[in-house]
């Protein structure tokens, strides 16, 4: 059974995120914030490989001065969401739809296969390939290429049928 602490300490061992608890090691398989959108700094889970939880750590402020600067930047990656400022092209692939896209980030090549439209006009797209989620934050201000491709090739509100969250297929 996990247990809440910040007695414990992360550390890198070559590529590997290790949680080092008195003298004990565990290899960590992912770490994972309660509530990403609230909280975003309290309660975060270790998990080891297998998908048990190790620890559950109150504040990330609490941490040693060495394991924030270790775990921060990841939960930084893992949890960004790239905001898409235009459609390239959208594809068909074999598991939804193949997106070329511009971010604020950069350019981006991403296999779609979830879409969101429940917060219309800002749109959630879902790249499971990477474990990432891209928003368009309102689609009435893309350009009419990309508007027109996501009429064209994502179910919109009030198109076929209108539902809100659509799985690609």
């Amino acid at each position: 059974m996990a247990q809440m602490t910040t007695s414990g300490q992360f550390r890198m061992d070559g590529e590997d995120l290790v949680w080092v608890d008195g003298n004990t090691r565990h290899r960590v398989g992912e770490l994972v914030r309660c509530f990403p959108a609230t909280s975003p700094d309290r309660w975060v889970s270790i998990r080891s490989e297998d998908g048990t939880e190790l620890a559950l750590i109150r504040e990330l402020n609490e941490l040693d001065l060495e394991s924030a600067s270790t775990v921060e930047p990841l939960l930084v990656d893992k949890y960004h969401v790239p905001k898409v400022v235009r459609i390239e092209s959208i594809e068909n692939s074999d598991t939804g739809k193949r997106l070329c896209i511009d971010t604020h980030d950069g350019s981006d090549e991403i296999d779609v296969n979830d879409v969101d439209f429940s917060q219309y006009p800002k749109v959630i797209l879902r790249y499971r390939g990477k474990g990432r989620k891209y928003e368009i934050t309102n689609t009435g201000e893309l350009d009419k290429k990309s508007l027109g491709l996501i009429r064209q090739h994502l179910r919109m509100p009030g198109l076929r049928g209108g539902r809100n969250r659509n799985r690609i297929r």
